[in-house]
């Protein structure tokens, strides 16, 4: 044999077929479809109340360093708070676990519920529809009515000044 000629291994066996192979783009035009069709349904759905809150409120710090319930808090009680109020704010309460509230707060199950009792006076205790208990925040339910009633007045103010600016057509009534 000669030395340039390749000799058949037994290891080596022959080469599959070719397989089809499937273009590139198929899926990435998958996902993008996919996203779009999510997207569309987004669009035509109507937004959840959570979807629709105002995503920040407003907190002044005179209110808070001159606010009674707080002035008894430590550190620890006002820090593990303020974190317990912002996700009231964004889930409109918090499931009343123990475990639950020191993973919000960032801290192990003993401190919790040792610091639990003394804030708990600044929530609402209250039963959900699947009977499980739930905290509200008392002062974030307060700012929420509160943020409701300002947007009100904006739109009505709004609509008053379209009125003024361009008529009644501009409203979409008829005279």
């Amino acid at each position: 044999m000669a030395k340039n000629s390749p000799s058949p291994s037994p290891s080596s066996s022959p080469s599959p077929p070719t397989a089809h192979k499937i273009p590139l783009l198929t899926p990435i035009s998958f996902w993008f479809k996919t996203k779009l069709t999510k997207l569309k349904d987004k669009i035509n759905m109507r937004k959840s109340i959570t979807d629709e809150q105002a995503p920040a409120f407003q907190f002044y710090a005179s209110d808070w360093i001159s606010d009674p319930n707080r002035l008894k808090l430590s550190l620890e009680e006002q820090g593990a708070y303020i974190l317990l109020f912002c996700h009231a704010w964004r889930g409109f309460h918090i499931p009343f676990d123990n475990e639950t509230i020191a993973k919000m707060c960032g801290c192990r199950l003993q401190k919790i519920e040792k610091i639990l009792p003394k804030i708990k006076h600044l929530f609402e205790e209250v039963k959900g529809k699947d009977n499980k208990k739930y905290l509200i925040c008392i002062q974030a339910e307060a700012e929420r009515k509160e943020q409701i009633k300002n947007r009100k007045k904006k739109v009505v103010a709004g609509k008053l000044g379209a009125k003024i600016r361009w008529g009644e057509e501009s409203l979409g009534e008829e005279k």
